[in-house]
């Protein structure tokens, strides 16, 4: 059975892994706890992306399986994404890397927006009473709109037929045809009326059916102020983990022990790869590269430079 003390190490390097950061390193470097609030932080944003997508995947969708799939999805998207780049942030600090500092600055933006995406359904499900009786005056406000829109499109259709109809019947002549024609605008009449309530049954279903998920994000930013003050909390829990450790410097002991074990690695897997490649030939073979510090290339080998021209001249030209 596997030990208590066991099981809290083993979880804890789960829980700084979110962070692609070396557990042992940062205990030796005293990092642990910063690095223990950001990965709780990290949970707390997904436990977050999880409510927030999963309860507006449900305004909008009245399926249970798309419900669960698209939230499952969404979810995975958005914690990867956001993950990704909270890994991705650069320590570099010197003056020539503008570019990653324009790079930063994007990812921070994005990062922020992600946070305020999350918030709308958070807030929509907070106030979900309040926005559900304003979202029930809005139905019915919108049913009684649409009936008007389409008793206005069906009136100029029921004048065409009634003055057709009083056409018909000021002419007095009791006939076959008269009869006909009389007939036939009254069974127009019926189906225009039929048509009518069709369309008035489908717009009030379709109506009822929507949550109205849009409308209840524009109302609880309009009138709830608090709401504003929650989207800034949640935009600012989305940006701490961040923060927390992009101020370490890049020059702390625990970065520069990590580059350390990373160039280490590099160079024994470099090293085995060219022992390999040695091996395929008769005679020892290096692998050529033009750089000095291989398989970095950071540092260019310089070019041998030619012998002076008067020492050609002098050795076959003065003495021949």
């Amino acid at each position: 059975m596997v030990s208590r003390p066991y099981r809290e190490m083993l979880f804890a390097r789960r829980l700084i892994g979110l962070l692609g950061a070396e557990y042992q390193l940062l205990r030796e470097a005293g990092l642990l706890r910063r690095f223990y609030a950001c990965a709780l932080l990290i949970v707390a944003t997904m436990a977050c992306t999880w409510i927030g997508i999963e309860y507006a995947i449900n305004l909008l969708f009245h399926t249970t399986f798309a419900e669960i799939g698209l939230a499952v999805f969404f979810s995975l998207l958005f914690a990867c994404m956001y993950i990704f780049l909270l890994n991705t942030f650069s320590k570099e600090q010197n003056s020539g890397n503008r570019w990653k500092s324009i790079s930063n600055a994007i990812r921070t933006c994005f990062v922020a927006f992600m946070g305020f995406l999350i918030a709308q359904p958070l807030l929509v499900l907070v106030y979900a009473k309040s926005l559900t009786h304003e979202a029930n005056a809005y139905k019915e406000k919108l049913t009684h709109s649409h009936f008007a829109k389409i008793d206005t499109l069906a009136s100029t259709e029921w004048k065409k037929l009634t003055l057709e109809k009083q056409r018909l019947e000021a002419q007095g002549i009791i006939s076959t045809s008269h009869r006909r024609n009389l007939q036939r605008i009254d069974s127009l009449g019926n189906s225009l009326q039929q048509k009518t309530d069709l369309l008035k049954q489908s717009a009030a279903a379709t109506i009822q059916k929507s949550d109205f998920f849009l409308f209840r994000v524009e109302r609880v930013n309009r009138h709830h102020p608090m709401a504003w003050l929650a989207t800034v909390v949640i935009v600012a829990i989305f940006l701490l983990p961040g923060y927390l450790v992009y101020t370490i410097s890049g020059q702390h002991d625990y970065y520069q022990a990590k580059k350390e074990r990373e160039k280490k690695l590099v160079l024994a897997a470099y090293h085995r790869f060219a022992a390999k490649w040695s091996s395929l030939f008769a005679e020892p073979t290096a692998i050529f590269s033009r750089f000095e510090d291989p398989p970095f290339n950071q540092q260019r080998k310089q070019p041998t430079l030619p012998a002076p021209l008067t020492d050609f001249l002098h050795k076959y030209i003065n003495n021949p």
